[in-house]
């Protein structure tokens, strides 16, 4: 099975809200989201599903297709085969709500982004607590890249964040920080780091060594000119954001 993308064709209103299926077409059902258009094609690339306007499509018995939400870091679709549970995932899928990831192939789970997902369900603001079995769950996922925990609590759960060896990229914008741990450089893997708009002060000396960073955003925070000087200093080949880039 291969998935295709294409531009958004003509014909599709946004009033569309469902229709019954017909010997040409899929069951179609609206759901608010990103509108999109894509094509499933079998293994000798004949077309087996093709349609558009909104975000989910179904096909009696065989599969559904469905953006992975509303708009965010597309392309991310997943393709489920309804008769015998397996599923596609597009290489930039992000489970954007805890327990999808908790549910998910442990393999399969490489990006979570729990402030997009707070951000799409309506919740606004900050001070989110994470979820209670979050320390636990951590250590399941073997190829956890990418991880947003932006505008959520997250001082209690360092233990085992320092823990995930294959982390990337990882967001702690806005968690209310006013320290990081000295153990940071554990993160052997990590390339960004985002630690905007928290109420850190001084940074732990252990954040030099972090040479394999390639950007560290660390405005919106009360640290000192000469802090800033520094880490420009000792780790001259990262980017580092001190000032918001509106």
């Amino acid at each position: 099975m291969a998935l295709t993308g294409g531009s958004f064709p003509s014909g599709c209103g946004v009033q569309l809200s469902g229709r019954d299926a017909a010997p040409h077409l899929p069951t179609f059902r609206q759901r608010e989201g990103h509108k999109g258009f894509f094509q499933v094609l079998d293994t000798l690339e004949q077309v087996i599903l093709q349609d558009s306007c909104q975000e989910m499509y179904l096909l009696p018995g065989r599969i559904v297709g469905r953006n992975q939400g509303a708009g965010v870091k597309n392309p991310a679709r997943r393709i489920d085969w309804i008769d015998t549970g397996q599923y596609w995932l597009s290489p930039n899928y992000h489970y954007l709500k805890w327990e999808k990831a908790v549910a998910a192939n442990p393999t399969d789970v490489r990006r979570i982004d729990l402030n997009a997902g707070k951000i799409l369900s309506g919740h606004w603001g900050g001070g989110f607590s994470l979820p209670s079995d979050f320390s636990q769950q951590l250590p399941n996922w073997p190829n956890l890249m990418k991880l947003n925990l932006s505008s959520h609590l997250v001082h209690d759960a360092w233990t085992a964040l320092l823990e995930v060896q294959t982390l990337e990229e990882l967001s702690l914008r806005q968690c209310s920080l006013q320290a990081l741990p000295a153990g940071i450089n554990r993160l052997s893997q990590l390339t960004h780091l985002d630690l905007s708009d928290n109420q850190i002060e001084k940074l732990p000396k252990t954040i030099y060594r972090m040479q394999h960073l390639e950007e560290l955003k660390v405005a919106g925070n009360p640290l000192p000119p000469e802090t800033i000087l520094r880490l420009q200093e000792r780790l001259p080949n990262t980017k580092i954001v001190h000032k918001h880039e509106w």
